[in-house]
């Protein structure tokens, strides 16, 4: 009886889709810090959609360009109604089977990064596990100080931010 209440709740509410998710509490590029990434496919399929979200630490995980908008009258600067707001959000792409990806955050964002110290989610929308492990050191030395290591390892869950939408 209790399977059947079961079976008959997962029908009529269906299944959320999960994503393969690691979270990375801390992460900095500031005062000659640097972290750098090497993210693991641990499985033998391809991983496609590979996201970076970056979180600064005040907790924004979206931006508001501070470029001004021109409008349809010459020299008038935009309002900010409609200005675009986009997430801290990258597409680092594909990482093949059993294949690594390594450099600095700062490389694989692509773009400034929104602060000095942040945190991190990766993630993609297939099921293939995946592992980053973390390193920070000091690259202005050229002595690599302060390399270290702290492996994560995905879960299997949905990702913290959605895209970002204005009220």
């Amino acid at each position: 009886m209790i399977a059947a209440a079961f079976i008959l709740g997962a029908a009529s509410t269906g299944f959320t889709a999960t994503d393969m998710v690691v979270r990375i509490p801390y992460v900095v590029n500031a005062g000659g810090w640097s972290t750098g990434l090497a993210i693991t496919n641990l499985s033998s399929t391809q991983i496609t959609g590979l996201t970076l979200d970056l979180v600064t630490e005040d907790g924004m995980w979206y931006k508001i360009p501070t470029t001004p908008l021109i409008v349809s009258n010459p020299g008038e600067k935009h309002s900010g109604r409609d200005a675009v707001i986009y997430n801290l959000r990258t597409v680092i792409g594909t990482v093949f089977p059993y294949a690594m990806k390594v450099d600095f955050l700062s490389t694989l964002y692509g773009k400034a990064l929104p602060g000095n110290r942040m945190w991190c989610e990766i993630w993609h929308s297939g099921t293939q596990a995946f592992a980053v492990t973390v390193f920070v050191m000091n690259v202005t030395t050229g002595q690599a100080e302060g390399f270290g290591f702290h492996p994560f390892f995905s879960e299997d869950r949905l990702h913290t931010f959605p895209a970002y939408a204005p009220l």
